[in-house]
């Protein structure tokens, strides 16, 4: 039987779209992925790869940023565990990442790009943004 993967030769493609991945989790999805043998899902991802370019056309490079480890600390407060302070600030950081792609899916919105809705998506967590602007305050 014939490998597809390697007759069109998408493990090539899966090895350098791997190099640009930000986080492990990414590397694993792509990894995972295989090629799509529904000519409707592909055509439907056909169309998102197209409004992606035009958003980077229109708006230039998105401002992406590594989130790892963020999922993991994430799990451990859900159990109860604390953050320490390294790890607080990392996720202040990816809160602050959150907010930067919601602008810059924004400014895709304006060119009616509906890809750029996905911003609908992101939760910015303003409540734990004033959480802690308030125990700053409260100093």
């Amino acid at each position: 039987m014939i490998d597809t993967e390697k007759a069109l030769e998408f493990d090539k493609v899966k090895e350098i779209w791997g190099t640009l991945a930000l986080t492990e989790w990414a590397k694993r999805e792509i990894k995972n992925s295989t090629p799509y043998l529904s000519e409707t899902e592909l055509l439907k991802k056909l169309k998102e790869t197209t409004e992606a370019r035009l958003i980077i056309e229109k708006c230039g490079n998105p401002p992406l940023v590594s989130l790892n480890g963020i999922t993991e600390w994430v799990e451990n407060v859900e159990k109860g565990n604390c953050l320490n302070p390294l790890q607080l600030e990392e996720i202040e950081k990816a809160m602050v990442a959150v907010m930067r792609i919601k602008n810059y899916l924004n400014k895709g919105q304006a060119y009616q790009i509906s890809l750029a809705y996905y911003d609908e998506n992101l939760d910015e967590l303003d409540e734990i943004k004033e959480a802690r602007w308030k125990a700053s305050s409260d100093r």
